[in-house]
């Protein structure tokens, strides 16, 4: 399995796998079928982020298929730009395999590098 930062041309992807986690769960924010993101929407949302320095999307790919996601949103004033709200989905049957354990590894090296600039 392989952890990674999203990337742009995931956008289509992603988007169908936040989809599908959010139909097989009752803990996520969204109900199944609520969101009604498109792929181009999508695209866009991953290029704003891109932009930020302090937030990502960390990625679980297994086979070519991503099976999981760790959304880090860092905070955009002077207070809170050190802080994250954090989001993770893993499908249903790819839990208990450490996939988010190893997400919250990957964030938590990667928040630690980041510079906070005034």
């Amino acid at each position: 399995m392989l952890i990674r930062e999203i990337r742009i041309d995931d956008a289509e992807d992603y988007m169908n796998l936040v989809k599908e986690v959010e139909s097989k769960s009752d803990f996520m924010l969204m109900e199944a079928g609520e969101r009604k993101t498109t792929p181009e929407q999508q695209q866009k949302q991953l290029e704003r982020l891109e932009q930020q320095n302090n937030s990502t999307i960390f990625v679980a790919e297994e086979k070519g298929k991503l099976v999981g996601y760790l959304i880090a949103i860092g905070g955009t004033v002077k207070r809170t730009k050190h802080s994250a709200y954090l989001v993770i989905g893993v499908l249903q049957e790819c839990r208990g395999k450490g996939i988010g354990t190893e997400l919250f590894d990957k964030v938590t090296k990667w928040g630690q590098s980041i510079t906070y600039l005034d």
